[in-house]
């Protein structure tokens, strides 16, 4: 079967995730998909990072969630 994915994509060339999208791609599940975003938007420097469109429509842009997890990895060994 045939499946038809739509890639947002911004004046530059940025793609924009929804939280389905950064669950299949990194192979997790959706409840650890929402604490890493809430995680990453409480960093002010990842605030434009986000697209609230509505309650259900949201987007992360893929750059700045990818540079978000090499900031976390092994951070827990910094501590």
């Amino acid at each position: 079967m045939l499946q038809v994915k739509t890639i947002y994509v911004d004046d530059y060339g940025a793609r924009w995730l929804s939280r389905t999208e950064i669950a299949e791609m990194l192979s997790v599940t959706r409840p650890t998909v929402w604490r890493l975003l809430n995680k990453m938007r409480a960093i002010p420097k990842y605030r434009g990072a986000f697209l609230d469109l509505s309650n259900t429509l949201k987007r992360v842009r893929e750059r700045d969630l990818m540079e978000f997890l090499k900031e976390q990895n092994l951070a827990y060994l910094k501590k």
